[in-house]
């Protein structure tokens, strides 16, 4: 009897500036007779450049982060010899993903089912689906806790030189909530260059003097104090959406035989399929050459530590 189990922590700081010299995109439309007419022979994006007359354009803010999460795992399994020639292994394995956290709480959840308290009419209550952001009694979503996996492996032996081996398993995959680089996207924040603000008629924005003041009611957002001293708008992003996780189960199995050659050596030909549903066979191998078990051994196929 064998038992065993298995617990990965991973960590994840990371910061990667975006665009911190900021973003600035210079479109032919903006030098074309008429910026939104679909002839591409007007206007030209270098004469764009060289006027400092931009398309779009901004800097971003997307704060570091801290993340952690864990893999934990445990296994049991254990060899019965039927009869003489027949050996039967079997194991089970319960494993489980723990979502990632933010040292901070800058994480958001997807909370689909959720009363938003909004009504529309002609749909009946009100409309599902809310945002939840992390807390200290909440730090990351639900754990999927049901991933039981039992193995099984039979070795049969023909006779004194030749076994014959299968075994099959129910396997998962990572959680697709292990690990994340970044925070929610509420934690950033954006800050816009309008060029224009009259479809290109009249320039307002210059790259001198990119983030001037524009009031709620012409962009229909809020203004906002800029690092810099100058007076921007800070859009908050909408939150995307973050799904509890399911492990991605999977059938793998194998077989093969084995036959004793005169060179202490045995040549085993093993045929192995991993199967997902949906996906067919995803892998396969032959020929593979194995040392020999040394006489009077039991045969046997491990499976429940893999």
């Amino acid at each position: 009897m064998k038992f065993g189990g298995e617990q990965r922590v991973f960590y994840n700081n990371f910061w990667q500036p975006y665009f911190p010299n900021g973003d600035f995109s210079f479109a032919q439309r903006v030098t074309a007779q008429q910026p939104y007419s679909a002839d591409t022979t007007q206007g030209n994006s270098f004469a764009s450049l060289l006027l400092g007359y931009g398309d779009s354009g901004g800097i971003a803010i997307q704060p570091a982060v801290a993340d952690l999460s864990r893999e934990t795992g445990f296994y049991f399994e254990d060899d019965w010899r039927m009869t003489s020639k027949l050996t039967v292994n079997l194991g089970l394995r319960y494993e489980w993903s723990t979502p990632y956290t933010e040292r901070f709480n800058q994480v958001q959840f997807s909370d689909f089912y959720g009363d938003s308290g909004i009504t529309v009419p002609g749909i009946p209550g009100s409309l599902k689906g809310v945002t939840e952001f992390a807390s200290p009694g909440h730090r990351h979503l639900t754990v999927d806790r049901n991933n039981v996996a039992p193995r099984l492996g039979i070795a049969y032996a023909l006779d004194s030189k030749t076994v014959i081996r299968t075994g099959a398993g129910v396997y998962y995959g990572m959680s697709v909530a292990t690990n994340f680089q970044y925070a929610g996207p509420a934690f950033a924040a954006d800050s816009p260059i309008f060029f224009t603000l009259d479809g290109f008629q009249t320039q307002y924005a210059t790259l001198e003097n990119p983030f001037l003041p524009v009031s709620a009611a012409r962009r229909g957002k809020s203004t906002a104090s800029w690092p810099n001293g100058a007076i921007g708008i800070t859009t908050i992003r909408g939150p995307k959406p973050h799904v509890t996780p399911r492990s991605i189960s999977g059938i793998s199995g194998f077989s093969g035989c084995c036959r004793r050659i005169p060179s202490s050596a045995s040549i085993t030909r093993r045929t192995a399929a991993l199967t997902s549903p949906g996906a067919g066979i995803r892998a396969h191998a032959t020929g593979i050459l194995l040392p020999q078990r040394p006489a009077g051994s039991t045969p046997a196929t491990s499976l429940a530590r893999w």
